[in-house]
């Protein structure tokens, strides 16, 4: 929208554990000029700038560590740039197939449109180290969430670690995976491909390698750009 506005975070650690949670400032700078355009106090973390320069969604900073064990299990929420409000997306957290509980949210990314967010959720019998995962959309007209992999049965001990939506925004490729975005390993994946409507869906193993895990996603992925 303006490649001359730059938003950036700075913080000050959590002591004595040392992370940078505390005392969150959101900055907006016009880079040409040299001027801040404003400045924002708040639970500022991961951000993910809206494409009509409009909003930016954040999760609070401790999710930076989630490879650590930090879960969010928070709403995510949108600051309004126009007005600096804050809209806090609390149907997201609420999601929650019976049985299981909420292990973590994450991996949020905008439509072109701006109109709606993918995400991914994680879940966890509370009895036992047993896991789904699941890829969801929450529209921002509606506030409907669907899911195209709500019934993939291979989702059953497995969390998706990682997703790519086609140029046009009619497939996603993604990763499912053993282990979730809150751990610091890597465990047995696979790459799969559906459709925006939950059709479609295929699978195969990308890389196989000697040591456990013998099967894991592929280190990158492209689609293909539009003309």
């Amino acid at each position: 929208v303006n490649e001359n506005v730059l938003a950036f975070l700075q913080g000050s650690p959590d002591l004595p554990i040392g992370r940078i949670t505390q005392n969150m400032t959101l900055t907006i700078v016009d880079i040409t000029k040299g001027e801040i355009i404003s400045t924002y106090d708040g639970d500022f973390g991961i951000l993910e700038w809206s494409p009509d320069g409009k909003m930016i969604l954040y999760l609070d900073p401790s999710f930076y560590y989630r490879w650590n064990g930090v879960a969010f299990q928070d709403a995510p929420c949108l600051l309004i740039l126009a007005t600096g409000e804050n809209r806090c997306l609390r149907s997201i957290p609420r999601v929650i197939p019976e049985g299981y509980e909420l292990l973590t949210t994450g991996i949020y990314d905008w439509t072109s449109d701006s109109n709606s967010i993918f995400y991914t959720y994680a879940y966890k019998l509370p009895s036992e180290w047993s896991i789904l995962g699941n890829l969801c959309n929450l529209s921002l007209i509606d506030s409907q969430i669907y899911c195209p992999t709500q019934n993939l049965g291979v989702l059953k001990g497995r969390s998706v670690t990682n997703y790519k939506l086609s140029p046009d925004e009619q497939f996603i490729y993604f990763c499912y995976s053993t282990s979730t975005l809150v751990e610091d390993y890597a465990g047995e994946s696979n790459d799969g491909i559906i459709k925006i409507d939950g059709t479609g869906f295929f699978s195969w193993t990308s890389r196989i390698i000697d040591d456990y895990p013998p099967h894991i996603c592929s280190g990158d992925s492209y689609w293909r750009p539009l003309p």
